[in-house]
């Protein structure tokens, strides 16, 4: 068990590093809402780094940022909301219109 938690440890390190040159304290509570709407805005174009990388690296430095490690609960939860807006439920949404 050792071992995860020094993987972890190192994660946490490192985003905690990033989010502090990257990151203002002031913005960083709102972070990940705008993880939520950043597939809908197209900041960072279409496709997978859109649709599910971007939301998570948003929790991340937010959660770095405020708390010092990264949290896994907010993590596990943008990964379930960004699984939800999936292209399958985006074809759905479209033949309702």
């Amino acid at each position: 068990m050792s071992f995860l938690d020094d993987i972890k440890d190192s994660i946490s390190d490192f985003a905690n590093k990033a989010a502090d040159k990257l990151v203002p304290k002031e913005l960083a509570p709102f972070l990940p809402i705008l993880g939520a709407f950043a597939p809908g805005l197209g900041l960072a174009g279409t496709g997978i780094f859109n649709q599910y990388i971007l939301p998570q690296l948003l929790t991340a430095a937010s959660s770095a940022k405020m708390q010092g490690e990264i949290d896994p609960t907010q993590q596990a939860i943008t990964g379930i909301m960004s699984a939800l807006q999936g292209p399958v439920n985006k074809q759905k949404q479209r033949q309702h219109y």
